[in-house]
């Protein structure tokens, strides 16, 4: 059974600081870019906004709605991958990592999965100083890979909704944060469903 060479506390902090990033992007004065609804209910954005995110050598590709700016990060000595769009109101935030095999102590992605919905929402709510809660986690099924999705909702105001895909060797982690709409709109859910997998 692979089992996955990650912390968990990495990986919350990196969910939080998300969130957070949402919060205080929030709070400035910057311009709004993001999607408006249509005459049709739809909040989908012309195709010319949305960019193919396919770093070289990764083996897997994304669309973002805008431009990404990429990092690299560090999630308890092991290296990530991140990429993020954001605008005043919204974060769409992508990450990865590589998953070493053969190490005794790493959480399996199920174990991981598991655990994770109340870690980070612990973890949010500590560093937000606000009550968060999270939804029951909803487990999927992605183009025949295995994804778990739930959402943390800090206040009336404040959702991140995430979902964990098991790419094998990698793991992806996609977030949208923002306002309870703009996590469940249909630009949410283009990000989402657009992460592709290589074999």
């Amino acid at each position: 059974m692979q089992r996955l060479a990650l912390g968990m506390r990495g990986w919350i902090v990196v969910c939080a600081q998300a969130l957070a990033a949402f919060v205080v992007v929030s709070c400035t004065e910057k311009r709004k870019v993001g999607p408006t609804s249509s005459s049709d209910g739809s909040t989908d954005l012309p195709a010319s906004v949305w960019h193919q995110f396919a770093p070289e050598g990764a083996r897997f590709h994304a669309e973002f709605p805008g431009v990404p700016t990429t990092a690299d990060g560090n999630a308890i000595g092991h290296p990530t991958h991140d990429a993020s769009v954001k605008e005043r109101d919204r974060i769409y935030f992508l990450s990865y990592m590589e998953t070493p095999a053969g190490n005794p102590t790493a959480l399996t992605f199920a174990e991981f999965a598991a655990v994770a919905p109340d870690r980070a929402t612990k973890s949010f709510s500590s560093r937000l100083g606000v009550a968060c809660t999270h939804d029951a986690p909803r487990t999927t099924d992605i183009v025949g890979r295995r994804a778990v999705e739930f959402t943390i909702h800090c206040g009336p105001t404040a959702s991140s909704r995430t979902r964990l895909v098991d790419g094998g060797d990698r793991v992806f982690q996609l977030i949208v944060s923002g306002s309870p709409e703009v996590v469940s709109d249909s630009v949410a859910d283009r990000f989402f469903n657009s992460l592709t997998v290589d074999r």
